[in-house]
């Protein structure tokens, strides 16, 4: 009888006690409840819904982060924040920049947002979709040149890519150093594919001729004509074939191109008919391009 009781007083103390230990710890910006990971810093910038993407440039001696701002609730501003993480524990907002008049502007404002080098200066490329019923439907993003920092004062707006033909703006954004030394970015658009632009050209004064291809997007049952395009994509260079891939994700599935020559993108391989997806949201490759992560992001989808 006397080890019955002390069975029912262990199992009682496992089932009641270990949720009450967990909850004694309370939630906040910096203790979010990760064990295997450590917040050393955090720093608000505004209403719930109002930040999109981010990107952190990669050399030691620019620690910089780029935010992309948007409404994708009821309220928040539509551009884009510069950070500096030069000390982790303490993040600095520097610079803000904002498309002008933002009542007038539409939807979201900033979505994607991305950096790059070229003849030894920074930028960064904000993309941005305004909608119907205001100003700057064609407008697909902005540049900045940021080379400066940590001077804000020297933050200085470059050029802004427009898209009459394709008014809606550039959802998602990828920027990649092809292997003939141009840098390129490659967008979203409302068009049956993805739009590539060499950003050298623009930033030296070009913009009118930096439209250089597009990546098309096969016809399927899920779209046809201009019923279709890409969510997302990744562009690398894949070590077993010496190639620069594309990978896709879309109507119908997802897909990988070969984008060596840019005039003539090859496709190389489809993943499509997938039980339970009909568009693609994200595909990312492993660094060697062997593996894929295919994503959807609805729900109950694969």
């Amino acid at each position: 009888m006397k080890m019955n009781n002390w069975l029912f007083l262990i199992t009682f103390t496992i089932l009641f006690s270990s949720p009450v230990i967990g909850q004694d710890v309370p939630w906040s910006p910096l203790r979010r409840g990760s064990d295997n990971m450590d917040v050393l810093g955090h720093l608000p910038l505004g209403p719930r819904l109002s930040v999109a993407d981010m990107d952190i440039e990669q050399e030691l001696h620019r620690p910089y982060a780029y935010v992309s701002r948007m409404v994708y609730g009821f309220e928040g501003p539509k551009g884009m924040d510069i950070i500096s993480i030069k000390d982790p524990e303490n993040p600095e907002l520097l610079y803000e920049w904002r498309i002008e008049d933002q009542d007038l502007h539409q939807r979201t404002g900033g979505m994607d947002v991305k950096h790059f080098k070229w003849n030894d200066r920074y930028y960064v490329v904000q993309s941005l979709q305004f909608g119907q019923g205001g100003p700057g439907t064609d407008l697909g993003a902005v540049i900045l040149d940021v080379t400066g920092l940590p001077d804000p004062t020297t933050v200085s707006e470059v050029a802004r890519i427009e898209t009459p033909d394709l008014p809606g703006g550039f959802h998602n954004i990828f920027i990649y150093k092809h292997s003939n030394d141009r840098v390129y970015l490659f967008t979203t658009a409302s068009a049956p594919g993805a739009l590539i632009y060499d950003l050298g050209m623009i930033v030296d004064g070009d913009l009118e001729n930096s439209r250089v291809g597009m990546v098309p997007i096969p016809e399927s049952p899920m779209g046809s004509g201009s019923g279709r395009g890409y969510h997302d994509f990744y562009v690398g260079y894949h070590p077993d074939t010496g190639e620069g891939r594309f990978y896709g994700g879309g109507t119908g599935g997802y897909y990988i191109y070969d984008v060596s020559s840019l005039e003539s993108p090859e496709l190389r391989i489809t993943l499509t008919g997938v039980s339970g997806v009909n568009y693609g949201h994200t595909f990312t490759p492993s660094p060697d391009g062997r593996y894929v992560i295919a994503e959807t992001e609805y729900q109950y989808a694969p």
